[in-house]
């Protein structure tokens, strides 16, 4: 009877950036897709008086509340429509 070498476990190969990174580098790019949002509704003519602040509350208030994904979800899928 032969005897067999036991096998190596796989080792886990450790992910270059960790969890926490990618949802903060998520919430930075949705951040930044609203603030685009937000300099194009100024740059318009309806928009021009208007405080930017308030336009990003507004925003935040029409398209998602406090969350920022959701909100730039809501804001692309408007895109597309358009």
């Amino acid at each position: 009877m032969k005897l067999l070498k036991k096998s190596q476990p796989l080792k886990e190969a450790a992910p270059a950036v960790s969890l926490a990174d990618r949802i903060k580098q998520t919430q930075a790019e949705a951040e930044a897709h609203i603030q685009a949002h937000v300099d194009k509704l100024k740059a318009s003519d309806d928009g021009k008086l208007l405080p930017q602040d308030w336009l990003l509350l507004d925003t935040r208030l029409q398209h998602g509340k406090n969350c920022s994904c959701q909100c730039a979800l809501s804001l692309i899928a408007l895109e597309k429509k358009q």
